[in-house]
């Protein structure tokens, strides 16, 4: 397949950028760079990318800001709890709100997008402590029939995570309509099968190198040995968990977990789509080239689909 030009362009860009030189390592240099990174969190809404291009507000919910948005003088149609990606620790950045800001307008949907605790700064029982909260919070505004889940990357295993939550701790609390993920890292670390396919991958893949998704457990996990089950969503019963849309571009690692993601969608009997971006790089539908435009309309009419 051949792609666009602008893709390319963004492409090369990305492999020329430090941050898979960066991620590539384990155990104490992991997290003497991830501890670096985590320096460069920041807790503040960057509202100037929100002004004037919807309607939005801030709450404090868990102690944590979250942006709730919709279309200038809309009447929401259904509700979509968002989760940015950054491999649990980075901040969100100008394409993530640039993501709220187009689905907000495009599908008539009330975002809430939480600046939810990352790593290292927080463990797991943090971030998921925190989403929680959020969750709870639109429950008692939206019925879970009309709440969506959406995220890419590390955001998209949060679309997950909640549910497992709520299925291992037998929370009276209904899972959401639907699951939208981009890019879902599934396994941390990955299998020994899984990291085979990856190194298939790996010149491909110019943003994730395997060596991070092996080391990034320890990280996340620790002082929350009871949450360890997060960690391998495919070893979990998803019985009963909501439908999903599942993207991954060719060209990346992750697309690794195709083959055990489906099988075990089946072995949950879950109502699963898959979308396979040709040649396609990590969160793909995230950049605004033809490709990226193409697959985020995939998306934008899936969300429509849930009333």
């Amino acid at each position: 397949m051949s792609t666009s030009i602008q893709y390319q362009l963004n492409n090369g860009l990305i492999g020329i950028l430090p941050i898979k030189q960066l991620l590539n390592a384990e155990g104490k240099s992991l997290e003497t760079r991830v501890s670096l990174l985590g320096k460069m969190q920041s807790d503040k809404v960057k509202e100037r990318y929100l002004k004037g291009k919807c309607d939005y507000r801030i709450e404090r919910i868990g102690g944590r800001p979250c942006v709730i948005a919709k279309k200038i003088n809309g009447q929401p149609q259904r509700a979509i709890l968002m989760f940015f990606g950054g491999g649990f620790i980075l901040s969100p950045d100008e394409k993530d709100y640039d993501n709220l800001v187009d689905y907000a307008n495009a599908t008539n949907s009330e975002i809430w997008f939480p600046l939810y605790p990352l790593a290292p700064r927080f463990s797991m029982r943090g971030m998921i402590e925190s989403l929680m909260a959020v969750y709870r919070t639109m429950l008692e505004t939206w019925p879970a029939q009309q709440i969506l889940f959406m995220g890419n990357s590390s955001g998209a295993a949060n679309c997950l995570y909640i549910c497992m939550y709520i299925k291992e701790n037998r929370l009276e609390l209904p899972y959401p309509a639907h699951l939208i993920m981009i890019s879902p890292g599934l396994c941390i670390p990955p299998t020994a099968e899984q990291i085979d396919r990856m190194k298939k991958k790996e010149k491909t893949d110019h943003l994730i190198p395997i060596k991070f998704c092996r080391g990034i457990k320890d990280i996340l996990m620790r002082g929350s040995p009871e949450l360890n089950y997060l960690a391998d969503t495919l070893s979990y019963d998803w019985t009963n968990f909501p439908s999903m849309d599942v993207f991954y571009g060719t060209a990346e690692i992750f697309s690794a977990y195709t083959p055990d993601l489906i099988q075990h969608a089946k072995d949950c009997a879950i109502d699963l789509e898959m979308h396979l971006g040709q040649d396609m790089m990590h969160c793909w539908p995230q950049v605004r080239t033809p490709e990226g435009l193409q697959a985020r309309q995939e998306i934008k009419d899936i969300i429509k689909r849930c009333r």
